[in-house]
């Protein structure tokens, strides 16, 4: 079970750290993303890594580890020894994973929120679905026939799929890849008719003319994304919100986790972390350990229901 009594040891960890001021215990330090490169996380990751960087006088490099929707990449994470050289850089999907995997170990020390952001469902531009009513009277028509695309089994967008097929009483396949950019890839290819995203790739398509968006997975439109219509207005109630964190190997002391965090809390206020975050459309978090552990608890009971009744399966 991932961090099992997350909340209370985290609180307990970093209510206990003492500060210390050296550098950072190891040279270079991998902040492993479980995703295949050119996702719109790994920005923000590149600026967090170059941040502290240059507070630690290390080398903090983002390494993309795809495969299995995220799995590979957590468990190596997971394995790792916790003296400060290896983290965990990912998605809410990492919430699915003890629910698909619950044998592998995923056990790992919350560290902190990056940020909340929106997802949406997106077409290409000249596809012939017009909007979210049409798209499910065409799922309703030809069942199984719609296709959509996500970066994995049991990763964020997946479930958000999964959920919105159910809430809306359609079937639609789904088409897993090793990572949302390369689903985007496979949507302008007319590999599958829609893809669930993140507003840090629903925007720029968007903007870039190529593509169309048929809803947000917020309660209520978004500023960034003011034409598209929350997709709880055609499918009462529906919501999922992504949301990007970085965790720790279990075994990480808790006075180098304070450090870290005391290090990632103040970039709340960096201009060009908040304006890429802005720029997505998301809300920056950075509050610590204990939100983050709190917000796992709750999200791994939420998609458990879904992936039991769906019968979701790892790939």
């Amino acid at each position: 079970m991932l961090i099992g009594g997350a909340v209370a040891a985290a609180s307990h960890r970093f209510a206990d750290a003492q500060t210390h001021t050296s550098v950072w215990p190891v040279r270079q330090v991998r902040c492993v993303v479980p995703f295949a490169a050119g996702g719109g996380q790994d920005t923000f990751w590149r600026i967090i890594a170059e941040r502290l960087s240059r507070k630690f006088r290390a080398t903090f490099v983002v390494e993309n580890k795809p495969g299995a929707g995220g799995a590979l990449g957590t468990q190596e994470v997971a394995r790792a020894p916790g003296e400060g050289a290896t983290f965990l850089c990912t998605s809410n999907g990492v919430t699915v994973l003890p629910n698909l995997y619950p044998n592998l170990g995923f056990d790992l020390a919350p560290v902190s929120l990056l940020c909340d952001l929106p997802g949406g469902i997106m077409v290409r531009r000249d596809s012939r679905i017009r909007d979210l009513p049409d798209l499910i009277a065409r799922a309703k028509a030809q069942p199984g026939r719609l296709t959509f695309g996500s970066g994995g089994v049991g990763t964020a967008n997946d479930l958000a799929g999964a959920l919105f097929a159910s809430m809306a009483g359609i079937n639609v396949l789904h088409v897993p890849y090793r990572g949302v950019s390369v689903a985007i890839n496979a949507l302008y290819a007319r590999d599958v008719d829609f893809v669930f995203t993140s507003t840090t790739e629903l925007i720029p398509n968007a903007t870039q003319g190529q593509a169309r968006i048929l809803g947000v997975t917020t309660l209520e439109r978004i500023s960034a994304l003011p034409d598209a219509p929350a997709i709880a207005d055609v499918v009462p109630g529906f919501t999922a919100i992504n949301w990007f964190a970085m965790f720790a190997p279990k075994g990480m002391p808790a006075p180098l986790l304070e450090r870290l965090v005391s290090e990632l809390m103040p970039l709340g206020q960096d201009a060009e972390l908040s304006a890429r975050i802005a720029e997505a459309g998301a809300l920056m978090r950075l509050d610590g350990p204990v939100p983050l552990a709190a917000r796992l608890s709750k999200d791994v009971a939420k998609w458990r229901a879904l992936i039991i009744r769906e019968n979701i399966r790892p790939e």
